[in-house]
């Protein structure tokens, strides 16, 4: 459970723009 959260957290970080 904490993965998946953890894997949508990125890509949503990662959409919204990676530094």
């Amino acid at each position: 459970m904490f993965k998946s959260y953890l894997k949508g957290y990125f890509f949503f970080v990662f959409v919204f723009g990676p530094k």
